[in-house]
């Protein structure tokens, strides 16, 4: 099963009131690219994933929670 995580970055960036070309920049990708994570196209790498862990402020573990329960309740 592919997780998908579009709607987990999606929410994260909107609590911290970031954009897209911000979250982008922090990660020194171009905005497209994030869009695709957005979107569901791509996945971030795990050194992406340490890097979005960071900009929110919590752990690598919880952000892979977090798509974890996502992906559940879309699933049921």
């Amino acid at each position: 099963m592919k997780f998908l995580i579009g709607d987990t970055l999606r929410i994260l960036r909107k609590k911290r009131d970031l954009s897209q070309q911000e979250v982008a920049d922090f990660l020194c990708i171009s905005r497209p690219t994030y869009v695709r994570y957005e979107h569901n196209i791509v996945e971030p790498n795990l050194t992406q994933f340490a890097n979005l862990a960071q900009l929110y402020n919590i752990g690598l573990k919880e952000i892979i929670d977090l798509i974890s329960v996502d992906n559940q309740q879309m699933h049921n």
